[in-house]
């Protein structure tokens, strides 16, 4: 038979029709076996391809929050200008509030003119905001994460929901039963369900 001599030069198996459901209908066989290993390697030739295929791609894939956010914004044309955009919003919609949050994080980290600052414009002191702050952290949490823009101080009732212009709303909105810490993940995706609740309300 042609077909099986060629099969034969070109060192592969032929079965006829009949001999192949002879095979296949008896327990697992050689040619099971032989199949089974085939598809895992080409799964696993497959898997690695796409792991490259998304290092190279995608290196902030698998860091922690943190660096692989920076890495992403040096890397990531489109989410370097996505967070631009977010920033420049956040500027114009509340100036005062964006200067605070950078005092606090730059206090905490032993600036004590920002120190100074953060504490004229909260009316307490930032101890007494890392107390309450490290309180409420969950078992895992920790305070070198806040400081390493892991955790993020969130706002239980929106920041968009108060008038900031006026002194006393201000106070209110960075009262400290107002504040909790969130990770920075979690602190991102509410302020996304936000400005679609806002935008919606428009």
């Amino acid at each position: 038979m042609q077909k099986r001599r060629d099969a034969e030069k070109a060192g592969r198996d032929y079965h006829t029709r009949e001999e192949w459901l002879e095979i296949w209908s008896k327990p697992p066989h050689d040619a099971h076996v032989k199949a089974f290993h085939w598809f895992i390697e080409r799964s696993h030739k497959d898997d690695a391809h796409v792991r490259d295929y998304k290092k190279q791609t995608r290196p902030w894939l698998g860091l922690p929050t943190a660096e692989g956010y920076r890495v992403r914004y040096k890397n990531d044309p489109v989410f370097r200008q996505s967070h631009s955009d977010r920033i420049a919003q956040r500027r114009t919609l509340n100036p005062k509030g964006w200067r605070l949050s950078q005092f606090i994080r730059l206090g905490f980290k032993g600036d004590e003119l920002m120190e100074f600052k953060a504490e004229e414009m909260l009316g307490y002191s930032l101890n007494s905001l890392r107390d309450h702050l490290e309180d409420l952290m969950p078992d895992g949490m920790t305070w070198e994460q806040y400081l390493k823009a892991e955790v993020a101080i969130d706002h239980k009732r929106p920041v968009h929901t108060f008038n900031m212009l006026d002194p006393v709303e201000f106070r209110q909105c960075w009262a400290l039963d107002n504040l909790e810490p969130l990770t920075a993940t979690d602190n991102r995706k509410k302020l996304a369900q936000d400005v679609r609740w806002r935008e919606a309300a428009e």
